[in-house]
């Protein structure tokens, strides 16, 4: 019983640190297919969430320097 609620407190604490977090955050599967991500993440590549599910880095990596914010552009430039 114990381990049960450990894990439902660390799988609370994980979400509560996934949703306000200013980091981007994210999760993919084996395959690296993005699974979820948060808004952080989202607003760091220019997408919205529903855009990015599914995709790999391989698929949203075709256009994706111009949709960085520039601060992030500046960065992968340096």
């Amino acid at each position: 019983m114990a381990i049960n609620r450990i894990t439902k407190d660390i799988n609370i604490c994980i979400r509560q640190l996934y949703t306000a977090s200013e980091q981007g955050i994210f999760f993919i599967d084996a395959e690296g297919h993005i699974l979820q991500a948060n808004d952080a993440f989202c607003a760091m590549l220019g997408y919205a969430g529903h855009e990015l599910m599914g995709k790999t880095f391989f698929d949203i990596n075709q256009g994706i320097l111009p949709n960085l914010d520039p601060s992030t552009r500046e960065g992968i430039a340096d």
